[in-house]
């Protein structure tokens, strides 16, 4: 089991990936649903659990504006403005319909992120 997961770990090679997308050498949907939305969610759920197990309280909701939301937010989008950006950048290698509608899709959470980020300074 435990060789079955470095083979599949060498060949995702999570990092040459993430360098591929910030150069714009990755395709656009590599760079969408791969490093925007899967990696986004893996960020989210790690987020989530230590929100969950190291404070008080339940999960983060976002029905209320508290403290650990502005935390949780402020945590998160360092990784959305990286993944917001190898989105951006690797549009080109995509047909212009595809590229404009992900520019579309990534400006949207961080537009929302940076005015919360500005808000709170």
């Amino acid at each position: 089991m435990v060789n079955h997961m470095k083979i599949i770990l060498r060949k995702i090679n999570i990092f040459s990936l993430l360098i591929e997308c910030i150069s714009g050498q990755a395709s656009l949907k590599k760079a969408f649903w791969i490093v925007y939305v899967l990696f986004g969610c893996i960020q989210f759920v790690i987020i989530e659990c230590i929100f969950h197990f190291y404070f008080s309280g339940s999960f983060v909701t976002f029905e209320y504006h508290n403290q650990m939301t502005d935390q949780f937010i402020t945590l998160a989008f360092p990784y959305l403005f990286i993944s917001s950006m190898c989105v951006w950048v690797c549009g080109k290698n995509s047909w212009i319909e595809w590229n404009i509608l992900s520019k579309c899709i990534v400006i949207i959470p961080l537009t929302l992120g940076a005015f919360h980020l500005t808000r709170l300074f």
